[in-house]
C-alpha cells in the first residue's frame, strides 16, 4: 500500500495536534483560531514571494481583523509559558532596550529587576524624592549608632552591606544608561555619586546626621582618651550613616501583622536610589538624551580647517570640564527615508572632482589625532612622547567634579625637545589626544616639522643611493681584476 506524501498543511495540523496534546491547557476554540490564523498567513506570504495579486482581496483585512484577537491570546500563553519555566527553577531576565551607534550594538548585558537605564522621567523637578523608612525600629537604631557609642550593636555590619549594595546597583544603571562610555568613564561617573561629600551631602539632606547617636567628640566636646574628629573624618561618618541606612533598608522586614506581606525592602531602596541618583545626574541624564542622534555631521574638509597657527600655552587654572556626555562617541547613522534621499541629492550635486578629493581626504579625518601627527612628522630621527604637565593644583570637571589629567605632547628631534601642545581630559588617554590635536593645528611647527622629516628622508634616500653606487663600483673593479687574472692566465698558457 503507497503512502501519499504529507502537504504542509498535514503536517501543520499534526504537528498542531501533537502540540494540542502536550498543552492540554490550550482550547480547542484557542487553537482552532491559531490555525485558521496560520494558514491565512501562509497564503499571504507564498503569494507576495510569488508577486501573483491575491486571490481573495479580503484575506488581509481578515488577518488585520484577526490580530486583534491572536496577540492577546500569544500574551497570554506567553505569560503562561514563563510562569511555568520560573515554576521549574527557570529564571527569566528581560533584555534592555540595545543602543546603537553606526549599526554596531553598544551593550548586550541584560539588566537586572529595577537596575534599567535612567530616563527624563526619572528626573523629579522638586528635588530629592522622600525617604523611605525603614519599617524594622530595631534595625533602624542599629543603622544610627556609632561604634563609639556602642561596641556590638552599632551600624558598622550595616554599612558593610549598604556600601557592597550602592556599589552594584550604581554600576548597573551607570552601564544601562551609558553604555557608550569606556569603563573608565563609568568608574568616573559612579566616583562621583559614591564619594564620601555626596552621601554625607544626602545624609544631611534626608537629616539622618541628626537622628544618629554619635560619640561627643563628633560634635567638638572633649572625650577622655580621644582627639576632636577633623571635617574630613565628619564627612566619612555621615557617608557611612547613609550606607548603613541603605544597608537596614534593604535587610528590614515589617513586624508580623503589621505592614504589608509583601514589602521587598531591595524594591524600594531600588526605586529611591534609582530617582535620587537621576537628580544628581540630572545633567548628564538631559544631556545624552537631548543629543542629536539621527544626523550625521559632516566634518570639514581639509581646505576648511583654519590655517592661522596658534602658539601654545600651558594650561591655565580655570579649566572647563567636560561631563559625562562629552565622552559620548559619535551620534548613530540611522536615517530615515527622507533623509537619505537628502543626502543622496546632496552627494549628486557635488563635482566629481571635488567628491575624490573628499573621498581621498575621508580616511585621514577618521584617524585619531595621535595617529595623524606620528603620522605626518615621526620617524627615526624624530619621536613623540606624552607626559603628564606640571600643574600648580588639580583641575576638576566642573559638573562632576572629577579630577582631571593634563598631557603634554613632546617632540626630540635631533637631540633638541620641544613641546608642541597641551590637553586636559577627565582621562590621560582623552587630554594626550587633545594635545596631539593642538600641535596638528599649530601650523608653523608642523610645516617645520614635516620638512625636517623630508629632508632626512631625502638624506637616508642620498645615502643608500651612494652605498648602492659604491657597491656598484666595487662590482665593476672586482669584474675588471677578475678579467685581468683570466688575461694572465692565458698568456702564461701561450708562453708554455
Amino acid at each position: 500500500m503507497s503512502k501519499r506524501p504529507l502537504s504542509d498543511d498535514d503536517v501543520g495540523d499534526a504537528g498542531a495536534s501533537k502540540r494540542h496534546k502536550a498543552s492540554p491547557a490550550i482550547p480547542s476554540e484557542k487553537l482552532a483560531l491559531l490555525q485558521n490564523y496560520y494558514k491565512k498567513l501562509k497564503g499571504l506570504v507564498k503569494a507576495v514571494e510569488n508577486g501573483s495579486p491575491l486571490e481573495d482581496p479580503l484575506v488581509l483585512k481578515e488577518l488585520i481583523a484577526s490580530n486583534k484577537l491572536v496577540l492577546p491570546l500569544l500574551e497570554s500563553l506567553g505569560d503562561e509559558s514563563s510562569r511555568n519555566s520560573t515554576s521549574n527553577g527557570e529564571t527569566s531576565m528581560p533584555f534592555a532596550t540595545v543602543p546603537t551607534i553606526h549599526g554596531l550594538p553598544y551593550n548586550l548585558v541584560p539588566y537586572l529587576k529595577g537596575m534599567s537605564a535612567w530616563r527624563l522621567e526619572d528626573i523629579s523637578e522638586s528635588g530629592y524624592p522622600p525617604l523611605p523608612p525603614i519599617p524594622d525600629v530595631r534595625l533602624e537604631q542599629m543603622a544610627l549608632t556609632h561604634s563609639g557609642k556602642n561596641g556590638h550593636w552599632n551600624y558598622e555590619t550595616l554599612e558593610f552591606l549598604g556600601d557592597s549594595f550602592i556599589y552594584h546597583v550604581s554600576s548597573e544603571i551607570i552601564t544601562q544608561t551609558f553604555p557608550e562610555l569606556t569603563p573608565g568613564r563609568k568608574s568616573q561617573i559612579r566616583e562621583g555619586l559614591l564619594r564620601n561629600s555626596n552621601l554625607a551631602k544626602y545624609a544631611q539632606h534626608y537629616g539622618i546626621d541628626k537622628r544618629a547617636h554619635l560619640p561627643p567628640e563628633f560634635y567638638g566636646m572633649d572625650n577622655p582618651g580621644s582627639k576632636k574628629m577633623t571635617g574630613k573624618e565628619r564627612q566619612k561618618v555621615h557617608g557611612d550613616l547613609f550606607e548603613a541606612y541603605v544597608g537596614a533598608l534593604i535587610r528590614a522586614r515589617p513586624p508580623p501583622g503589621q505592614g504589608s506581606p509583601d514589602y521587598d525592602g531591595v524594591t524600594v531602596a531600588l526605586e529611591w536610589l534609582r530617582l535620587l541618583w537621576a537628580v544628581s545626574l540630572s545633567k548628564d541624564i538631559t544631556r545624552k538624551y537631548q543629543m542629536p542622534h539621527l544626523k550625521q555631521q559632516r566634518l570639514p574638509s581639509a581646505a576648511q580647517q583654519p590655517q592661522t597657527p596658534r602658539s601654545v600655552q600651558p594650561p591655565s587654572d580655570n579649566v572647563a570640564g567636560a561631563s559625562a556626555s562629552s565622552m559620548v562617541a559619535p551620534p548613530t547613522t540611522n536615517l530615515t527615508q527622507s533623509e537619505c534621499s537628502e543626502t543622496t541629492q546632496a552627494a549628486a550635486s557635488v563635482p566629481p572632482e571635488t567628491a575624490e578629493g573628499e573621498a581621498a581626504a575621508q580616511p585621514q579625518r577618521l584617524l585619531s589625532c595621535k595617529v595623524r601627527l606620528s603620522g605626518q612628522i615621526c620617524c627615526k630621527e624624530i619621536r613623540l612622547r606624552y607626559e603628564d604637565a606640571p600643574k600648580k593644583k588639580t583641575h576638576r570637571d566642573r559638573h562632576s567634579k572629577m579630577p582631571m589629567f593634563t598631557v603634554a605632547v613632546w617632540v626630540d628631534c635631533l637631540g633638541t625637545s620641544e613641546c608642541l601642545g597641551y590637553g586636559t581630559a577627565l582621562s590621560k588617554k582623552a587630554a594626550g589626544e587633545k594635545a596631539a590635536g593642538q600641535a596638528l593645528e599649530n601650523k608653523t611647527k608642523m610645516k617645520y616639522y614635516v620638512a625636517q622629516k623630508a629632508r632626512l628622508h631625502d638624506a637616508r634616500v642620498a645615502a643608500a643611493a651612494a652605498v648602492a653606487a659604491e657597491g656598484v663600483k666595487e662590482e665593476v673593479r672586482a669584474e675588471e681584476v677578475r678579467a685581468e687574472d683570466v688575461q694572465e692566465d692565458v698568456l702564461a698558457d701561450r708562453h708554455v
